[in-house]
């Protein structure tokens, strides 16, 4: 990584649900989104392999990170809301995968002045209107390495007015675990206007996403 690093912020609305705490464990979650420089340089390759969810039910897009621009950090489809520091990497990874050729990872030994803060990989999901009001299924595979906080799954829903509505998460996992497959049932609010699907990591440690589906139940 060199030493540049662009950012745009978040819309107020965003920052303010962002910066939250989730009651179970006490977390402060990540702040601005940015785009942070390659930890190698890791060239796009083509995605007819892609071992993406085959699910056309599946409303996360490039679900299998397996689709992205050449030479970027970042896969399409994904944004990475998370706190700046030359300690924190997050990019797009080949050499650790659940399926396909890529996943995403975030590696972390910045301790924030022992504020306790999530770094995420988020997708936004709009023109969720045909599954407002029903139930969901989101499933993701998760790899851990010396995670001492939480690595975990959420998905947020959204209202028109920039509220957050609801939110659900994953198991809480810290320490060192292969690959791991996650589930949980989401109840997508009749209002809800929008969903960001997140895979997090608070504090130090490593950890990959990969394989993410939300699906109707």
């Amino acid at each position: 990584m060199n030493g540049e690093t662009m950012k745009k912020w978040v819309p107020l609305a965003l920052v303010a649900a962002i910066v939250l705490v989730i009651a179970a464990v006490g977390v402060v979650v990540g702040l601005n989104v940015s785009s942070l420089n390659d930890k190698e340089a890791i060239v796009a390759e083509a995605a007819s392999d892609s071992s993406a969810i085959a699910d056309e039910k599946n409303i996360i897009k490039n679900s299998g990170f397996e689709n992205g621009p050449e030479g970027s950090s970042t896969p399409y489809e994904w944004e990475k809301y998370c706190w700046s520091d030359h300690d924190l990497a997050m990019y797009w990874e080949r050499s650790e995968v659940h399926g396909g050729k890529r996943s995403v990872c975030i590696s972390n030994t910045e301790t924030y002045g022992g504020t306790e803060v999530c770094n995420n990989w988020v997708q936004k999901i709009t023109g969720i209107n045909k599954v407002a009001g029903t139930k969901m299924q989101f499933t993701g595979w998760m790899k851990t390495e010396n995670v001492d906080g939480i690595a975990t799954f959420c998905v947020d829903c959204w209202d028109s007015q920039g509220n957050q509505i609801s939110i659900i998460n994953t198991e809480h996992i810290k320490g060192t675990t292969g690959w791991m497959h996650y589930s949980k049932t989401v109840d997508i609010p009749k209002n809800a206007s929008e969903i960001l699907v997140r895979g997090t990591l608070t504090g130090t440690g490593n950890v990959w996403f990969d394989d993410l589906a939300l699906v109707p139940i």
